[in-house]
């Protein structure tokens, strides 16, 4: 059930002057003779954009970036937002304050990548009901989805979008809409990454029924698409959730058999489509992040502009401009957990194959 309304006064939102933010930074591979980056410096909270302040919407960015040797933050990405260049702004602006020790290999210093740090923009107080706007938009956009009318569904999120004063409770409840819909329209990447949003974003507000059946399709999905290490994740995200053990069982048989499949020489073979993750009109890169499964992925296939290929790990990283189809790159074990960021024309498909090291 969605919660009841709650409005927010004008005056209230010009008396708040602090945004509340969650960070979070994802657990990596141990890697023998490797430190990590310790933090020294954090800024305080990131100055709320003003704007979006006074029109009380709330907002989140998720964003990678690699910790130099100087201890600096660099090559900075944008991975995903609610799609207001605001709030990114001021989450790039807040990452650039972070001085870090720098990461240690054999007693060398070393450059490190962290990917999936989280972003949250919150206004204190209790703005985490639906207004009766954006529940008529959510129930209209559900009716129309049952009908098959996928045009008005997303005239609705459209007019969801223009509204000023979303908070993310509503962000959630919208993204599990699109994610709905990217379903029926087998969007794949669009379905992972809104049903990601909510798990991210909607996990202190959401109920835990409705988290646990987002988190179950992710999971199903992402099993069918070969994304095992999401699946990983994902699944001990359903067990954080506390769910019955006769639910649980199934959720964990199908992964064993999945990493049957993985621990075979079958390739593993995965599709992505290049889209525009940052709201900066500046930037019209379409960008696809993959976690790799194996140690050895392949790009097979380019449907577009493919223009670069940064390997991401924790203790090396690297850029390949204009990677050819047909190869194969082997990433050893001693770089610890790594990220593939493809980087070219939005729209641009790609089929990469993830061969078995041996």
């Amino acid at each position: 059930m969605l919660r009841s309304t709650i409005y927010w006064s004008w005056l209230a939102l010009l008396a708040l002057t602090a945004s509340q933010v969650r960070a979070g930074e994802e657990t990596t591979r141990i890697v023998q003779g490797f430190v990590g980056a310790e933090l020294i410096e954090r800024p305080g909270p990131p100055r709320y954009p003003p704007g979006e302040l006074q029109r009380g919407r709330e907002g989140w960015v998720r964003v990678s970036f690699i910790v130099g040797v100087d201890g600096k933050p660099s090559d900075v990405v944008v991975e995903d937002s609610n799609g207001l260049w605001s709030f990114e702004r001021a989450a790039l602006g807040w990452i650039d304050g972070l001085r870090y020790r720098p990461a240690m290999l054999d007693g060398n210093p070393v450059s490190q990548a962290f990917n999936g740090y989280k972003i949250q923009f919150d206004l204190a107080g209790d703005g985490e009901g639906v207004t009766r706007r954006v529940m008529t938009i959510y129930r209209r956009g559900s009716k129309a989805l049952r009908e098959g009318d996928f045009e008005e569904v997303r005239a609705q999120l459209a007019r969801a979008d223009e509204r000023t004063g979303l908070n993310l409770y509503e962000e959630a409840w919208l993204s599990i809409l699109r994610g709905r819909l990217c379903d029926e329209t087998q969007d794949l990447e669009c379905k992972l990454a809104a049903f990601d949003a909510v798990l991210s974003f909607g996990a202190d507000t959401l109920e835990r029924d409705v988290l646990s059946t987002v988190a179950t399709t992710k999971f199903a999905a992402e099993l069918r698409s070969g994304r095992l290490r999401d699946a990983r994740r994902t699944l001990e995200r359903i067990r954080e959730l506390e769910l019955a053990s006769d639910a649980l069982e199934p959720l964990a048989t199908a992964l064993a058999e999945a990493e049957a499949v993985f621990a075979s020489d079958t390739p593993l073979r995965l599709v992505g489509t290049l889209t525009r993750r940052s709201a900066n009109e500046a930037s019209a890169e379409g960008l696809w992040v993959h976690a790799p499964t194996r140690r050895m992925p392949a790009l097979m296939q380019v449907d577009g502009v493919l223009a670069a290929l940064e390997i991401r790990c924790d203790v090396y990283q690297s850029r390949v401009e204009a990677p050819e189809v047909g190869r194969a790159w082997r990433i050893p074990e001693s770089w610890g957990d790594c990220q593939l960021y493809f980087i070219g024309e939005p729209g641009t498909r790609l089929l990469v194959e993830e061969m078995h090291p041996g």
